[in-house]
């Protein structure tokens, strides 16, 4: 009663009755995060440091606050300004008697390396952003991502090299140096300060990957957020929802109404007014047929994040309504990742969202919403033994001991990452889950961000990979990732790639496979780059701090043998931060393309999001699968594949959406290899049901209802 009097209170407040009372308490929560003390309101912050360098009582107050000040507006995007209050700042400390010579020399090194990331940023600007190219921040930097307006990289590169020749030498320095000199064409091998040219290239193996945004309508500028791809609109093309994760950012629909075009739909889907939102996931959670999606807030900020999420149920057509508030989902904790599992095996998907415990002295606990089959949800965490508090930043689902039950895999950025394998119906629990972390090998102190659930090497059993990001820990990240690609020892946490062993316990195979580098992955997926049928990765990398200027990575899977990296020979070495990822065939050709969400998490630190389309012309076949489910949940879940290929050669899938920061469509698309014709198609349902198909041809896409017994054709081209 507290809480329902609280909410009409704040309706009176605002002098409104709003249609959902979650939509008050999110506009409330808004207003109380608008303050000096939240980092990521930068504007706020200029003003708010402005007004204590006019009321300073002393020089070196005065001196700090100017500092604090040019940071913000560095982080707020006004890049020539900070680099000029910089400059102006190191004139004073030049000419000031005031500090020890000791101290003048930190400070104005500390300085000068702000005004170099200024101008490295300004660069970036005027070339990347304002004169955008499909090669623009793509590394190693090509012939049509040199910038045009040399000025900010010029200058970065000055600064650096002063840096550098005074010294101490760092190698975040001798990174950020070689690109400033990469976009200006000036790279030379007889530059000591200069990385080495292998540092930037890879053997190849994988198709050419090019940005193809702005020529079909999704060059969407903006900051850190979600993407779902998948027909969101009934059509049978896939469509494209991206989210920003600004407090006043819109969310933003695209519908495919002809092939590989996308005309935005937001104001017609009835998404005016849906903001923010750092990450998304999709399920049709009411069975109708329509996939309805689940918008994500408040990740990284602690009581500053407790914003309500927003549940949008599909009405067809390409129209949502938030139905947040009358489904129950009414809770406001801080929080970016979530899955969609039907946890009891009722047919209703269920939902599970990983929240962020930053303080004991503030618990956010995981959340476990059971689907009650009439719309709403209840939450019964704590009764099924998952109510965690940790600083959860990913949650993996899938059936890891094969007993029925999806189990769940948390990953976060305090302690140990958390697995859960699930028991099934208990007493009078629906479900209920038995910690197993320490039992499966899968302890040990780490800081980690994405995660999944995805079958490597074929073997049946779903493998677990998780990437290391240690944000909040004082590490110089940039650093850690220059070595990492020197070949020179680091301290930082590394990603690792769990292999489902079949006996309830799990082995690192990350190092002996080539995936155990310094990834600080972010947004990632996995996918299919040439339809061999073996999954591959591709990770966005970055985190808050702009002077982390990493490329995105990709690895090409070798048949479940080794992992090769092809970021750079790929074209997907992005350097903007890498936010979330979806892996789907949007223009009908066979092979799937990527969509990357890229911008970063200060105001400032906006880009246009990037759609690459694979150039893949191998000849390996493919299939794409639809499936509707009846006993089980209609988007079919969590069922499992089985291809069965000429030569006893087999594939082991799971469908869901892929990683844990972006969301590609509930459409399973398999890569065949050399394979025109599937021998056998095995599909075990989550309801336990399974059914068998043979001598399946290749390069088609088929629909399956459970129980139905046939693979109907669909058109694999969208209208138009």
């Amino acid at each position: 009663m507290k809480k329902v009097a609280y909410l009409l209170l704040l309706g009176l407040v605002w002098g409104c009755t709003p249609p959902d009372p979650g939509q008050a308490r999110l506009e409330a929560q808004r207003r109380l995060s608008y303050h000096p003390d939240n980092r990521f309101q930068n504007a706020l912050r200029i003003a708010y440091y402005d007004s204590l360098r006019a009321q300073a009582s002393s020089e070196q107050a005065g001196f700090e606050y100017t500092f604090l000040g040019a940071v913000e507006r560095l982080r707020a995007g006004h890049s020539q300004a900070a680099a000029d209050s910089l400059a102006l700042l190191r004139r004073r400390l030049a000419a000031s008697p005031d500090w020890p010579e000791s101290q003048r020399q930190a400070n104005d090194h500390m300085l000068a390396r702000y005004e170099a990331l200024a101008y490295l940023r300004l660069g970036e600007q005027e070339n990347c952003i304002m004169d955008h190219g499909v090669a623009s921040c793509i590394l190693p930097i090509r012939a049509g991502g040199m910038h045009h307006q040399p000025e900010g990289s010029r200058a970065a590169a000055r600064l650096y090299r002063e840096l550098l020749d005074r010294g101490p030498v760092t190698l975040g320095d001798r990174w950020l140096y070689t690109i400033a000199q990469m976009t200006l064409g000036n790279l030379s091998a007889d530059d000591p300060w200069a990385l080495p040219d292998t540092v930037f290239a890879d053997p190849g193996g994988a198709p050419f990957f090019r940005d193809v945004a702005p020529e079909r309508g999704l060059d969407v500028t903006g900051l850190s957020g979600g993407v779902v791809v998948d027909d969101l609109d009934g059509d049978g093309s896939f469509d494209v929802l991206v989210s920003s994760w600004g407090p006043r950012d819109q969310l933003r629909l695209f519908l495919q109404k002809s092939p590989g075009q996308f005309t935005e739909h937001t104001e017609a889907a009835g998404l005016m007014g849906v903001t923010g939102g750092l990450n998304m996931v999709h399920a049709d959670y009411d069975n109708d047929g329509r996939l309805d999606v689940l918008i994500l807030r408040g990740a990284w900020m602690d009581a500053q994040g407790e914003l309500p999420n927003t549940l949008l149920r599909n009405l067809g057509d390409g129209r949502f309504e938030d139905v947040s508030w009358a489904a129950g989902l009414r809770s406001a904790l801080p929080t970016q990742t979530a899955v969609w599992r039907d946890f009891d095996n009722d047919g209703w998907l269920d939902l599970f969202i990983g929240n962020e415990t930053m303080s004991p002295l503030r618990p956010h606990p995981c959340e476990l919403f059971l689907n009650q089959g009439d719309g709403t949800f209840t939450e019964i965490a704590r009764f099924a033994g998952v109510g965690v508090l940790g600083f959860v930043k990913a949650v993996a689902s899938a059936d890891f001991d094969h007993n029925g039950y999806p189990d769940l895999f948390l990953s976060t950025q305090q302690g140990s990452d958390r697995f859960f394998l699930n028991q099934g119906p208990q007493g009078d629990q629906p479900v209920v889950f038995e910690e197993r972390t320490e039992a499966a090998g899968l302890g040990g102190e780490i800081s980690s961000f994405p995660a999944w659930a995805f079958d490597y090497d074929h073997d049946g059993w779903d493998d677990i990979y998780v990437s290391g990001l240690q944000i909040g820990k004082y590490r110089d990240a940039l650093d850690d990732v220059a070595r990492d690609h020197l070949g020179l020892p680091t301290a930082a946490d590394k990603a690792r790639l769990w292999r489902n062993n079949g006996d309830g316990t799990f082995t690192d195979m990350a190092p002996a496979l080539g995936l155990d580098g310094v990834m600080l992955a972010m947004g990632s997926n996995f996918g299919d780059f040439n339809n061999d049928g073996w999954l591959d990765l591709y990770l966005g990398t970055g985190e808050p701090r702009l002077d982390v200027v990493v490329p995105n990575r990709a690895f090409l899977n070798l048949e479940g043998k080794a992992f090769r990296e092809v970021s750079f020979s790929s074209g997907l070495g992005h350097i903007q931060k890498g936010h979330g990822i979806s892996f789907a065939d949007l223009d009908s050709d066979g092979d799937q393309d990527i969509y990357a969400v890229m911008g970063g998490a200060y105001e400032g630190d906006v880009y246009a999001n990037v759609l690459f389309d694979n150039t893949y012309d191998g000849g390996n076949h493919w299939l794409r699968l639809r499936l509707e489910g009846t006993s089980s949940n209609r988007a079919g879940i969590g069922t499992r594949v089985r291809l069965v290929l000429p030569g006893g050669e087999v594939r082991h899938f799971t469908l869901n959406s892929g990683g844990s920061f972006g969301a590609s469509p509930l459409e399973g698309h398999y890569g065949l290899g050399q394979a025109a014709v599937v021998d056998s198609l095995v599909v075990d349902w989550p309801a336990g049901g399974r059914e068998v198909f043979l001598e399946v041809k290749a390069d088609q896409r088929y629909r399956l209802v459970e129980g139905e017994g046939a693979l109907l054709p669909i058109s694999a081209k969208p209208p138009g």
